[in-house]
């Protein structure tokens, strides 16, 4: 079966939010990419701000993000749920995973869908920060999402539904399970 490589920053850091957009994704291991920096500036259809590898060329900028090897069959998916060609294009970089160099897929806003007024909605962040944890990036990194201003979802409807996936990854974690006496 033939596979590509895409890099998760955003929403779909976390397998399970992935797997809901494309169920034979397969971690390869974490990746680090200097010279960009997370922003939530992506102009969305919905009025929000979504993720953003920003390339700003600077070795001290870090984005943070999961290497992925999905089917060619899925692809096509994940381009529609991430909205390639309305307001992401996709960019081919090389990435570094577990010692081994690979070209992959990164999803970056186009220039004309960015927006730095925009702000996330708080379930869109809490997905961001889920994943984030989820690989155990460092405190400092889960730290600067924390502090990104969010706002609610003015529809209740989307609102429901995507703040039932955050509550379905909350409950799949270790660390979110009751304790059993």
């Amino acid at each position: 079966m033939c596979r590509v490589i895409c890099v998760a920053y955003g929403s779909n850091l976390h397998p399970v939010r992935l797997r809901k957009r494309v169920p034979s994704c397969r971690k390869l291991g974490t990746v680090r990419l200097e010279g960009y920096k997370l922003a939530f500036h992506k102009r969305s259809r919905d009025g929000s701000g979504k993720g953003n590898a920003l390339k700003t060329g600077d070795p001290r900028d870090v984005l943070l993000g999961v290497a992925y090897s999905i089917p060619v069959s899925e692809k096509g998916d994940l381009d529609d749920a991430e909205g390639l060609g309305h307001g992401y294009i996709e960019e081919s970089i090389s990435i570094e995973v577990n010692g081994k160099m690979f070209p992959a897929n990164l999803y970056v806003a186009d220039g004309t869908a960015v927006d730095d007024t925009l702000a996330p909605y708080s379930w869109y962040k809490e997905m961001v920060l889920l994943g984030a944890r989820h690989h155990a990036f460092p405190q400092e990194y889960i730290a600067q999402i924390e502090k990104v201003p969010s706002k609610e979802d003015p529809c209740i409807k989307r609102s429901k539904r995507e703040l039932a996936i955050v509550e379905e990854i909350k409950k799949r974690e270790p660390g979110n399970q009751p304790d059993r006496q």
